[in-house]
């Protein structure tokens, strides 16, 4: 069972995130390329370094950040 500890991720979490991107790197897309979404500005576009990526593999369906280079290569979501 997976769950957050006081000090962030916990051992499990770690290995299922390690898991999908070993097995599933075929399956990401980005939701949102360099630009964040929030109750802050209004749920306008406003432009980041970060994009937010989803893993689409059966039974997966993690969401992270990130501003990391192999974004470029990942289509968008449809």
């Amino acid at each position: 069972m997976a769950f957050r500890t006081q000090y962030g991720i916990s051992d499990d979490e770690r290995e299922d995130n390690a898991r999908c991107a070993r097995e599933h790197r075929e399956h990401w897309v980005v939701l949102q390329r360099e630009c964040n979404y929030s109750a802050f500005n209004g749920y306008h576009c406003t432009p980041s370094e970060y994009s937010a990526v989803k893993c689409r593999a059966p039974g997966c369906g993690r969401v992270w950040r990130t501003k990391a280079a192999y974004v470029r290569q990942l289509p968008d979501v449809s």
